[in-house]
Protein backbone atom coordinates (compact mmCIF):
# COMPACT_ATOMS: atom_id res chain seq x y z
CA UNK A 1 0.00 0.00 0.00
CA UNK A 2 2.85 2.40 0.87
CA UNK A 3 3.74 2.15 -3.02
CA UNK A 4 0.68 3.40 -4.57
CA UNK A 5 0.54 6.44 -2.38
CA UNK A 6 3.81 7.52 -2.91
CA UNK A 7 2.84 7.41 -6.31
CA UNK A 8 -0.25 9.23 -5.79
CA UNK A 9 2.29 12.04 -4.15
CA UNK A 10 5.13 11.85 -6.15
CA UNK A 11 6.19 14.72 -8.36
CA UNK A 12 4.04 13.54 -11.21
CA UNK A 13 1.21 11.76 -9.78
CA UNK A 14 -1.15 9.58 -12.39
CA UNK A 15 -3.45 11.97 -14.73
CA UNK A 16 -6.96 11.55 -14.51
CA UNK A 17 -7.15 12.37 -18.18
CA UNK A 18 -5.88 8.49 -18.35
CA UNK A 19 -9.25 7.73 -17.91
CA UNK A 20 -11.28 9.75 -19.82
CA UNK A 21 -8.76 8.67 -22.54
CA UNK A 22 -9.85 5.07 -21.79
CA UNK A 23 -13.54 6.20 -21.56
CA UNK A 24 -13.23 7.45 -25.16
CA UNK A 25 -11.36 5.17 -26.35
CA UNK A 26 -13.55 2.10 -25.14
CA UNK A 27 -16.68 3.75 -26.47
CA UNK A 28 -15.29 4.05 -30.14
CA UNK A 29 -14.85 0.31 -30.37
CA UNK A 30 -17.64 -2.01 -32.54
CA UNK A 31 -19.91 -3.78 -29.92
CA UNK A 32 -18.47 -6.84 -29.16
CA UNK A 33 -14.80 -6.59 -29.26
CA UNK A 34 -14.35 -4.46 -26.29
CA UNK A 35 -12.98 -5.85 -23.19
CA UNK A 36 -15.10 -6.85 -20.13
CA UNK A 37 -11.85 -5.20 -17.72
CA UNK A 38 -9.49 -2.69 -18.70
CA UNK A 39 -7.04 -1.86 -16.17
CA UNK A 40 -5.39 1.53 -16.01
CA UNK A 41 -2.35 2.06 -13.34
CA UNK A 42 0.99 2.54 -13.37
CA UNK A 43 3.07 -0.56 -14.41
CA UNK A 44 4.11 -1.18 -10.89
CA UNK A 45 0.47 -1.46 -10.03
CA UNK A 46 -0.65 -3.89 -12.91
CA UNK A 47 0.49 -7.11 -12.11
CA UNK A 48 -2.57 -8.07 -9.74
CA UNK A 49 -5.58 -6.82 -10.58
CA UNK A 50 -4.23 -8.60 -14.43
CA UNK A 51 -4.40 -11.31 -12.61
CA UNK A 52 -7.29 -11.15 -10.82
CA UNK A 53 -9.32 -10.04 -14.22
CA UNK A 54 -7.68 -13.20 -16.01
CA UNK A 55 -8.50 -15.35 -12.60
CA UNK A 56 -12.42 -14.07 -13.06
CA UNK A 57 -12.69 -14.51 -16.61
CA UNK A 58 -11.68 -18.29 -16.68
CA UNK A 59 -13.82 -18.92 -13.61
CA UNK A 60 -17.03 -17.05 -15.26
CA UNK A 61 -16.44 -18.65 -18.81
CA UNK A 62 -16.00 -22.24 -16.85
CA UNK A 63 -19.40 -21.46 -14.86
CA UNK A 64 -21.24 -20.27 -17.73
CA UNK A 65 -19.86 -23.62 -19.65
CA UNK A 66 -21.31 -25.81 -17.08
CA UNK A 67 -24.67 -24.38 -17.30
CA UNK A 68 -24.60 -24.68 -21.05
CA UNK A 69 -24.91 -20.86 -21.73
CA UNK A 70 -21.98 -19.83 -22.82
CA UNK A 71 -22.55 -19.84 -26.67
CA UNK A 72 -25.28 -17.16 -25.31
CA UNK A 73 -23.06 -14.83 -23.76
CA UNK A 74 -20.45 -12.29 -24.91
CA UNK A 75 -17.80 -12.04 -22.96
CA UNK A 76 -14.61 -9.98 -23.00
CA UNK A 77 -11.98 -12.08 -23.86
CA UNK A 78 -7.87 -11.10 -24.66
CA UNK A 79 -8.96 -12.41 -28.37
CA UNK A 80 -10.48 -9.13 -28.87
CA UNK A 81 -8.45 -6.66 -26.57
CA UNK A 82 -5.77 -4.17 -27.76
CA UNK A 83 -3.68 -1.78 -25.67
CA UNK A 84 -4.62 1.45 -26.85
CA UNK A 85 -0.56 2.89 -25.94
CA UNK A 86 1.84 0.53 -24.79
CA UNK A 87 4.11 3.09 -23.00
CA UNK A 88 1.01 4.68 -21.45
CA UNK A 89 -0.05 3.41 -18.27
CA UNK A 90 -3.02 1.47 -19.77
CA UNK A 91 -3.48 -2.02 -20.21
CA UNK A 92 -6.43 -4.22 -21.15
Amino acid sequence: MASFFAENRSATPPDPQEVADVVVHLVAQPAGTRPLRTVIAAASQRSYPQEINATVERATRGYLESLGVLPLVTLGSPDNRSDIDPTSSIVH
